[in-house]
């Protein structure tokens, strides 16, 4: 467990078994309230001991933290779940998947699609489905994501048979490439 909430609702970090710190991209260790990569060294795990083992996460320790109290103020998401878009803002990947599904869902041609960041304006949409997607379908999904997110991205519709799966054989419904 790496937090709980405490009585004041605020998401307390277990102190007591780990030690949390945020980095930066040089893997230096960023002040409280900036945002960077958590990474967690166990403090009593013999047997398999982590050292500043880096769980995919991003998030920000709040300033009010001490090393007896960190507080975690927000977890903004997985480092390749976190779509960097070019006007230099940041947005969860899922963002794309809701707006695209709230489109798609209602065309039940489309059975399932995951979406794929592969250059910082650029994004390909794998689906599977019984006919290829329509340009009236293609542009709906497009101006939504210019008005929820931002204009000028460019998107590579992709039909499959199949999509790729966890080894789990979970889908992953986004993952940035940058």
């Amino acid at each position: 467990m790496i937090a709980f909430e405490n009585p004041e609702n605020e998401w307390q970090i277990n102190s007591e078994t780990l030690f949390v710190e945020i980095l930066d991209e040089n893997n230096q260790v960023l002040t409280y309230g900036q945002e960077g990569r958590i990474v967690i060294t166990s403090l009593f795990n013999k047997a398999h001991p982590f050292i500043r083992y880096d769980i995919g996460d991003i998030g920000i320790l709040d300033e009010r933290s001490t090393s007896e109290k960190p507080i975690l103020k927000k977890l903004i998401g997985r480092t390749n779940d976190i779509a960097i878009l070019p006007s230099g803002k940041k947005s969860p990947g899922l963002t794309f998947y809701y707006v695209t599904k709230s489109i798609i869902e209602d065309d039940v041609n489309v059975k399932e699609f995951i979406i794929k960041q592969r250059k910082i304006n650029s994004f390909e949409i794998e689906y599977v489905s019984e006919t290829k997607l329509d340009l009236a379908q293609i542009q709906k999904i497009e101006e939504a994501i210019s008005l929820y997110l931002e204009p000028n991205l460019h998107f590579k519709f992709i039909r499959k048979n199949t999509l790729e799966r966890t080894a789990r054989g979970k889908l992953k419904q986004f993952t940035s490439f940058l």
